[in-house]
C-alpha cells in the first residue's frame, strides 16, 4: 500500500492538464533553485572557511592531500560545511513557503519486518548499481581519461579514519535524504508518485556532479524514493543510504588492515550476497503485497512521461542540468 504524500494533498482532478503542468513546472523550478542554492552556499562557505583558517595561521600543514589543513580540522570543517550547506537552504525554503518540517517529512509508523525487507531490497539495488557505474568508468578510461572521481583524503591514523567514516557514511544519509526524499519527493508527490520517484531520482543523480556517480545515483535514487513512498517512513531510506555508504567506506578502510587480494575477495562475497539478498527481499515483498509496484498517480490529466519532462523543463532545472554537466566535464578533465 502506498503511504500518502505527507503535507501535499492537492487533487488535480479539478484542474485542466495545462493548469496541472503549470503548477508542476513552478514546483519543480523552486526545488531546483534550492539545489542550486545548496551548491552555491557550500562553495561560498568552503572559500570563506579557507580564508578564515589562513587568517588564523592554520594553513600550511605539510600534507597536500588535506589542502594544507591539519587532518582533524579538515574533516571537522568539511562536515560542518556539509551540514550547514545542505540543510540551511531547505529550512529557509520551508520557512518562506510556510511548510512545517513535520508536515513535509514522512515518518509514518512502519512494521519492523516490512522495513527490514525493504532495506534489504534497497541495499541490493544500490550494490548492483555499481555495475553501470563501473562500465562508465571503463568507457572513459578507454577514451584516455583516468576515470577518477573526487574523494576525501585518508591516512593510517585511526581517529582520522573514524572522522572519514562519519563524514561519508553518517552525514550524507541524513542531509541528502532530508533534501531528496524529504523536500523534493514530498514536493513532487502532489503530482503523482511515479513522476515524483523518477524526478527526485534524476535530480539526485545530477546533484553528484560526475558521470560515474550520476549513473550510480539514479537507480539508488529510484529505490530510495520507492522505499519512502511504500513505507511512508524516511528512516528506511536513511538506513539504506547509510548501509550503502558505510560498507563502501569500510572497504576503503580495509586497505590499512589487510592485503588487496583479501579485500577484493571480501567485496566480491559482499556484492554477490547483497545482490541475492535484494532479489530474495523483492520476491518476498511482492508475495506479501500484490500491489507493490502499483503507484498512486492521482486523478491526473497528464501522463507520467509528461510530468517527468515538465519537471526538467523549467529555468531552475535547465540551469541545474547545465551546472551538473559542466561539473562532470571538469571532473573528467581534472581528476
Amino acid at each position: 500500500m502506498n503511504q500518502p504524500a505527507t503535507g501535499f494533498p492537492t487533487d488535480f482532478s479539478r484542474y485542466s492538464a495545462g493548469q496541472e503542468k503549470k503548477a508542476l513546472r513552478w514546483e519543480a523550478n523552486r526545488l531546483c533553485i534550492v539545489l542550486i542554492a545548496i551548491q552555491a552556499l557550500v562553495a561560498v562557505l568552503s572559500l570563506l572557511s579557507r580564508i578564515y583558517l589562513r587568517e588564523l595561521g592554520l594553513m600550511g600543514y605539510p600534507l597536500d592531500a588535506f589542502q594544507g589543513v591539519p587532518p582533524i580540522l579538515y574533516f571537522l570543517s568539511y562536515a560542518s560545511l556539509y551540514l550547514v550547506g545542505l540543510t540551511l537552504p531547505v529550512l529557509l525554503y520551508w520557512g518562506i513557503r510556510r511548510i512545517s518540517p513535520v508536515q513535509a517529512l514522512p515518518f509514518e509508523p512502519v512494521r519492523p519486518m516490512a522495513a527490514f525487507w525493504m532495506i534489504l531490497f534497497g541495499v541490493g539495488v544500490c550494490t548492483t548499481a555499481n555495475i553501470p557505474s563501473s562500465m562508465v568508468v571503463s568507457f572513459f578510461k578507454s577514451m584516455g581519461y583516468s576515470g577518477n572521481i573526487p574523494d576525501l583524503p585518508l591516512n593510517e591514523d585511526p581517529f582520522i579514519q573514524v572522522l572519514f567514516f562519519l563524514t561519508l557514511a553518517v552525514i550524507p544519509p541524513l542531509t541528502e535524504e532530508l533534501i531528496f526524499r524529504g523536500a523534493i519527493l514530498s514536493g513532487l508527490r502532489q503530482f503523482g508518485d511515479t513522476a515524483a520517484i523518477f524526478g527526485s531520482a534524476f535530480l539526485f543523480a545530477l546533484y553528484h556532479g560526475n558521470f560515474a556517480q550520476m549513473v550510480f545515483a539514479f537507480p539508488c535514487g529510484l529505490v530510495l524514493a520507492f522505499a519512502v513512498v511504500k513505507t511512508g517512513n524516511l528512516w528506511v531510506a536513511v538506513l539504506i543510504h547509510f548501509i550503502n555508504n558505510g560498507t563502501s567506506v569500510l572497504f576503503q578502510l580495509s586497505q590499512f588492515y589487510t592485503d588487496q587480494a583479501t579485500a577484493s575477495t571480501a567485496y566480491t562475497i559482499y556484492f554477490i550476497g547483497s545482490a541475492l539478498a535484494g532479489v530474495g527481499a523483492l520476491i518476498l515483498l511482492s508475495r506479501r503485497n500484490k500491489s507493490l509496484f502499483r503507484l498512486d498517480n492521482h486523478n491526473s490529466a497528464l501522463s507520467a512521461s509528461q510530468k517527468f519532462v515538465t519537471t526538467l523543463w523549467n529555468p531552475g532545472a535547465v540551469a541545474l542540468i547545465l551546472l551538473s554537466l559542466v561539473s562532470a566535464v571538469y571532473v573528467l578533465e581534472t581528476y
